[in-house]
């Protein structure tokens, strides 16, 4: 059985390997999205993502 295959809604890249951001949604590649934190860059780059240290 085949793999499907998504289009990043970010650079356009059509690949296999593709991921759900966890702020906006979107559909992205693995070089627009960091999986450490489970952000697309466009989110990253914006400040939207929230993270689990506290201020200090």
């Amino acid at each position: 059985m085949g793999k499907v295959a998504g289009v990043c809604t970010i650079c356009g890249r059509t690949s296999t390997d593709v991921y759900r951001c966890g702020v906006c949604g979107s559909t992205v590649c693995s070089r627009c999205f960091m999986r450490d934190i489970n952000v697309c860059k466009r989110c990253l780059r914006r400040g939207l993502w929230i993270s689990d240290s506290e201020p200090q």
